[in-house]
């Protein structure tokens, strides 16, 4: 028997702070979804996400970090004002940008930064949030050996054998609207309990509502109704960014 109070689906990830008309949007997003996660790429767009999230208080909740493309030219980086950044709910977003990063210097940099915010998460008890752009196994290496903590690959694009061995570390991934095949191997290799929707509004969705098109995605390819890929999926965002439901 269908529920008579469907479950509203979470956005646990998108960019706030490069949307324009955001109270317009937000607005239409309090209407239809449970609560929008606004990831940090920088120090500026971290804590612009902080300030976001108090203006909105349970609706928008913030992650702070340093993502690699944004530091691969920064051999020197500080990352204090991470350390004491009040109220964020994850590190990120962070990782290996192998894409847009090409030289080895700038390689190089990506991993020094990808190490000192996996050892600050660490200390601060939170979990991560990862970019892992064409780097994704490498990604599964440095995580293995430096980070127990819970781990969420954003936009993870894995062939078949990585997305398994992301399962089998108990990794969890947010899945983007477009439906790619790279998308549809990553749904099917891993299991329903660790997959979130994410917008990554206004890059590749226009708004966090474009999640309700990731919704559709997972269900159709783990057959299964859209109300039931929303329920587990915001069920697994509460999980992993450890927010009572």
């Amino acid at each position: 028997m269908p529920s008579s109070n469907p479950p509203l689906p979470i956005d646990s990830h998108c960019h706030l702070t490069d949307i324009s008309s955001l109270d317009e949007c937000l607005g239409n997003c309090k209407k239809e979804l449970r609560a929008v996660f606004t990831c940090g790429y920088s120090k500026e767009t971290s804590l612009r996400g902080v300030k976001i999230a108090e203006e909105n208080p349970g609706f928008v909740l913030a992650v702070g970090g340093e993502s690699p493309q944004r530091i691969m030219d920064k051999v020197e980086v500080e990352l204090g004002w991470l350390r004491e950044l009040k109220g964020i709910a994850a590190i990120g977003e962070i990782g290996l940008d192998k894409h847009w990063g090409k030289s080895e210097a700038q390689l190089s940099n990506q991993r020094k930064w990808f190490l000192a915010q996996l050892e600050l998460a660490t200390d601060l008890k939170l979990p991560v949030v990862i970019h892992s752009r064409d780097a994704e196994s490498e990604v599964l290496d440095v995580l293995e050996a430096n980070f127990s903590g819970r781990v969420l690959l954003h936009c993870f694009s894995g062939n078949s054998e990585e997305s398994k061995r992301a399962g089998d570390l108990g990794y969890s991934a947010t899945i983007p609207p477009g439906n790619s095949k790279a998308r549809r191997k990553v749904i099917k290799a891993l299991d329903l309990d660790y997959l979130l929707l994410e917008s990554d509004a206004p890059y590749l969705g226009k708004t966090p509502l474009s999640a309700l098109d990731s919704a559709a995605m997972i269900a159709k390819e783990k057959g299964i109704p859209v109300e039931e890929a929303i329920r587990a999926t915001t069920r697994n965002a509460l999980r992993f960014y450890g927010i009572e439901g």
